[in-house]
């Protein structure tokens, strides 16, 4: 008699799979075996084979084996048993165990065969593991359990010709978590991982259907809904089933967590005849609806065009980083006693030789999104240094170069590092050289900003806080900011001729400023009014166009110049 057994490592059951010979479903019935964890009295051979990962054989199963089982051998007819352990990448994974009744049966020559099919038997083994782990990976996302992109097409293609033979419609539903990144770059890899989790699971509780929902790209989720009857029920789906279920924070890595989606809708038959198709078509609608700001958008042909405009500028972006068509525009600060100089704003602009100086609101955002201001914001930080530097040598007596930071940088973990790489590269430093964050920047992770402040303050760089205002901060947490300067945004400044309310606003947000010895800067000075309540009402600077529009290198050096002879 010969049975297969595979061993669990987590109960240390052995399970019998398979068995053939005279007696065996008697002997089996009555065999119930684990492996011990240690060698004691009562253990009996199989265990033994297998914890020890070596052939066992005896002649005497009333001696070898334990006494209720060895006993049972004996009324079997079994006289001499061999075991021979399977392993698997050097574990054991269960054992080959044989039962004859002919003492001396096993000699070495047979034993050797045995063995032999064992090891025939193991590579069997790992293979047909290995076989089922690669096609778990082929269609499966291995953090969520869900269906991947390939399963996903899969599936939508059987339904989508199932619904051409029977005139139905099939709805493609992407959802992108928004938050996700920033988690990803301030909280860690870790927790956003554990987010994707627990979205999954929330996602598979609200729809039902766990065949309909998929992972099929690191940050969006997809269903497919068979047999919709028109674009309102598309909607509800999207409003109680998806968004509806992330309303409440949900707990990762022992942090509340909220996250919110943006959905996209394509629809089979308009928007496209197969899965790969309706997926990249609802991929551009999800992109245009973060473009947008809209929570949910459906594809419409006109979106491809948006898209295939937006790749172009992508493009065209990455391009004018490795072509250095950057340049630095400055915006002059200017003192409301003195009428001078007294400050610059380091504004980024792109000279694109196709068309022209670029206006920032056109390709900042496109930086921001693909990553790339990262490395263009460093390159801004070290051309305002070394144009400083110029000024500087050239006896022009410049004033502080405030730069400003994008969210995106200022998230990253060695922000405070890239600032001291920089400042490294360049001869003299970061001197002279500020910074300036928005204040909804500071209060998107406040603990996290105000670390990293603090340590920019101790590397001696100012730090101003631009549009003030805007960024519902309380004044519990303005006062704890290590902050030089407060810029009050332009909205208020441009109001304050004929609105008492913004006015009585700029003034409050003068006298709190100057009551923590911060320094005050009006931001979209227009007319020789704005310039002159702000002046009754002590602000120490002002920028805009009533004083100066950004100019670029060589114009501010020549203000420069003219600030210095005599009036």
């Amino acid at each position: 008699m010969a049975w297969l057994g595979l061993y669990d490592g987590n109960t240390n059951e052995v399970r019998p799979v398979t068995w053939r010979g005279e007696g065996a479903q008697r002997y089996l019935d009555g065999l119930k075996l684990y492996v011990q964890n240690g060698p004691s009295d009562d253990e009996d051979l199989l265990s033994r084979a297998i914890r020890e990962q070596q052939f066992k054989l005896t002649h005497d199963p009333a001696g070898d084996l334990r006494p209720g089982l060895g006993q049972l051998a004996l009324e079997c007819g079994y006289r001499s048993i061999a075991a021979f352990p399977l392993m698997v990448a050097g574990k054991p994974v269960g054992v080959l165990s044989l039962y004859t009744g002919e003492v001396g049966f096993f000699d070495d020559e047979e034993i050797k065969l045995l063995e032999e099919l064992a090891g025939d038997i193991s590579f069997a083994l790992d293979h047909i593991e290995k076989a089922e782990r690669l096609h778990y990976f082929a269609y499966y996302d291995t953090l969520t359990g869900l269906a991947n992109r390939t399963l996903f097409h899969d599936r939508v293609n059987a339904l989508v010709l199932a619904a051409e033979l029977n005139g139905r419609k099939v709805a493609i539903v992407l959802a992108e978590l928004e938050q996700l990144r920033s988690i990803n770059e301030t909280l860690g890899r870790q927790v956003s991982d554990a987010v994707i989790v627990e979205v999954a699971h929330r996602l598979h509780e609200s729809i039902g259907e766990a065949c309909q929902l998929a992972r099929i790209s690191s940050e969006h989720f997809a269903f497919v809904l068979d047999d919709v009857r028109n674009e309102t029920e598309i909607a509800s789906f999207a409003e109680n089933r998806i968004m509806g279920c992330l309303k409440a924070p949900l707990t990762a890595a022992k942090r509340d967590i909220s996250v919110s989606a943006k959905v996209s809708v394509a629809l089979f038959p308009n928007d496209g005849a197969s899965a790969e198709l309706l997926v990249r078509n609802a991929e551009a609608a999800l992109q245009l609806a973060k473009d947008t700001q809209q929570k949910l958008l459906f594809y419409s042909p006109q979106i491809n065009t948006r898209v295939a405009e937006r790749f172009m500028l992508e493009t065209s972006l990455r391009h004018a980083i490795e072509r250095d068509e950057f340049v630095l525009h400055y915006q002059p600060k200017t003192d409301l006693r003195s009428g001078r100089i007294a400050g610059l704003e380091a504004l980024i602009r792109w000279n694109d030789p196709a068309t022209g100086m670029v206006p920032p609101d056109k390709f900042i955002p496109m930086l921001e999104e693909t990553g790339m201001i990262l490395e263009v914001g460093e390159w801004a930080l070290r051309k305002s240094a070394l144009d400083f530097m110029q000024w500087h040598t050239l006896g022009l007596q410049p004033p502080s170069v405030a730069v400003n930071v994008s969210p995106v940088q200022l998230r990253q973990k060695d922000f405070v590092a890239t600032l001291e790489r920089v400042a490294s590269s360049c001869n003299h430093g970061l001197r002279g050289i500020g910074i300036e964050i928005t204040e909804s920047q500071i209060m998107e992770n406040f603990a996290d900003s105000v670390a990293k402040l603090k340590a920019i303050r101790i590397a001696g760089i100012e730090i101003s806080m631009d549009d003030f205002g805007t960024g519902y901060s309380s004044l519990s947490y303005f006062s704890r900011l290590p902050i030089d300067t407060v810029k009050i945004d332009r909205s208020f400044i441009i109001n304050m001729e004929n609105d008492q309310h913004s006015a009585s606003i700029v003034s409050m947000v003068i006298s709190l400023a100057h009551a923590l010895n911060l320094k005050v800067v009006a931001e979209g000075v227009e007319t020789n009014k704005q310039a002159g309540m702000l002046k009754i009402q002590n602000c120490d600077e002002a920028q805009g166009y009533l004083f100066a529009k950004p100019l670029p290198h060589t114009d501010i050096g020549a203000l420069l110049q003219a600030q210095l002879r005599p009036s």
